[in-house]
């Protein structure tokens, strides 16, 4: 009996000093921003959230990074056929944020205390893959902003938040 065990034991020692493979990807190297979004835009993790139709403190929280948030709009009362939107962003790190969205979509940024935050960059040109339609680019501080989407026909659009130079992260988390 023991000489049937030591093989097994020599299998499962092995197996545990295996490189591990297929689907972990621990970022090494720093990779682009865009093809980071790419990647999370179309593989996810996907969550949904349903924004409001005001600027209310009780909008769902979008600031998870890495994470792909489907958010529906809500209609636009002012503009028949249209829609709008108001989620929360919550940014735990300063720094440069990219805000990458799967339609073409109007974005405004405000602060907790209602000011207007200034777009930095926004890009049309994300030559990475066709799933991200527009990227904004914003420099924040740590806190709680509040994202304002739309007007626009698109009823849902797919939202993933990037934090530059931020991509050492497990895929499989």
């Amino acid at each position: 009996m023991k000489i049937k065990t030591i093989p097994a034991i020599t299998a499962l020692a092995l197996l545990a000093l295996a490189p591990a493979c297929g689907g972990e990807d621990d970022h090494e190297e720093p990779i682009d921003p865009s093809e980071d979004a790419c990647e999370h835009m179309i593989e996810g993790p996907v969550e949904s959230a349903t924004a409001i139709d005001d600027m209310s403190a009780d909008a769902p929280d979008i600031g998870e990074h890495h994470t792909r948030f489907d958010v529906t709009l809500v209609g636009d009362q002012s503009n028949p056929g249209s829609y709008v939107g108001y989620v929360d962003l919550v940014v735990e790190e300063t720094g440069e944020s990219l805000i990458f969205l799967d339609a073409d979509v109007p974005m405004q940024l405000w602060t907790a205390a209602g000011d207007e935050v200034e777009v930095e960059a926004t890009s049309n040109a994300i030559d990475a893959c066709t799933e991200v339609a527009i990227s904004y680019t914003y420099d924040l501080e740590v806190g709680t902003y509040l994202m304002q989407l739309g007007s626009t026909s698109a009823d849902q659009v797919g939202i993933v938040v990037v934090l530059a130079g931020e991509h050492d992260h497990d895929h499989d988390e």
